[in-house]
C-alpha cells in the first residue's frame, strides 16, 4: 500500500473516529445507559481506532521514520494520550456532571489541537515550530 492510500485511510479514520466520540459522548450525557455494551455498536470505534493507528505507523515506515523526530508528531503522540485519557474518563459511566463535561471539552480540544498539527505540521498549529 502507498503513503497517499495510508494518509486517506488515516483522514477517514480521523473523521470517524472524532465523529463517533462526539455521538457517544452525546448520547452518555443525554441519555445515559444508551450507548450498546456489545455488538457491532459497541465494537466499532475500536475498529476504527485500530485501523487509524495502524494507518499511522504504516505511513511512519513507509516514511522511513523520519518524522518521529519532528516536533508536530511529537506534539501529536502527547496529545493523543491526552485525548485517550480524556475520552475514557468522558466516556465512563462513572462519571457525572461537571466530570463528564469538562472531560469531554479537555478531550475534544486535544482531538482539535492534535488536527491542527497534522495540517499544519506544526506544534499546536503554530508556524515556524
Amino acid at each position: 500500500m502507498d503513503y497517499s492510500t495510508l494518509k486517506l485511510i488515516h483522514v477517514a479514520c480521523v473523521a470517524a473516529s472524532g465523529s463517533g466520540f462526539l455521538l457517544r459522548a452525546a448520547l452518555g450525557t443525554f441519555r445515559p445507559g444508551s450507548l450498546p455494551r456489545r455488538g457491532l455498536l459497541h465494537v466499532l470505534p475500536h475498529l476504527v481506532d485500530t485501523a487509524l493507528l495502524a494507518s499511522a505507523v504504516g505511513m511512519v515506515w513507509i516514511g522511513g521514520g523520519v518524522h518521529l523526530r519532528s516536533a508536530w508528531l511529537q506534539t501529536k503522540i502527547v496529545l493523543l494520550v491526552c485525548y485517550v485519557a480524556f475520552g475514557a474518563r468522558a466516556l465512563s459511566t462513572q462519571r457525572q456532571g461537571p466530570d463528564r463535561a469538562v472531560s469531554t471539552a479537555l478531550a475534544v480540544t486535544a482531538f482539535a489541537a492534535i488536527t491542527l498539527s497534522a495540517i499544519t505540521k506544526s506544534v499546536l498549529g503554530i508556524t515556524g515550530t
